[in-house]
């Protein structure tokens, strides 16, 4: 399976980058994990409801088989 093509489409396609009007189910994501070298700049962030936020760090941990992806 290739979790990195799921993974950029994920963002692709839930990622909100405006803040939600309605932020209540929605968690900010690092597009680049700080740990691999991300910063906090909004193009670096996205908005995600908890599921997709959870998704998308278990497509992280797949690629990158590290610890702080789990």
């Amino acid at each position: 399976m290739n979790y990195e093509l799921h993974y950029q489409n994920l963002i692709k396609k839930h990622g909100i980058e405006k803040r939600p009007i309605n932020t209540a189910g929605y968690e900010r994501h690092h597009i680049l994990p700080k740990s691999l070298g991300g910063s906090n700049a909004t193009c670096n962030l996205v908005y995600l409801t908890g599921r997709q936020h959870l998704l998308a760090h278990w497509f992280l941990y797949k690629i990158h088989r590290n610890a702080e992806m789990a």
